[in-house]
């Protein structure tokens, strides 16, 4: 058994607090900077016709 210890506890609440700050921010601007559209490769889309 392990116990995490309170230094630990505080940086995990301060993380998760800039987290919910970031996605009210996206939320408000609908903006996603971290999420990117990818393509098919080029076999995929050579599968994909065939």
């Amino acid at each position: 058994i392990f116990m995490m210890g309170e230094d630990a506890k505080l940086a995990g609440q301060r993380e998760y607090r800039r987290n919910l700050q970031t996605l009210a921010e996206c939320l408000n601007n609908d903006e996603w900077p971290a999420i990117k559209t990818l393509s098919l490769p080029r076999w995929a889309k050579e599968n994909a016709n065939a």
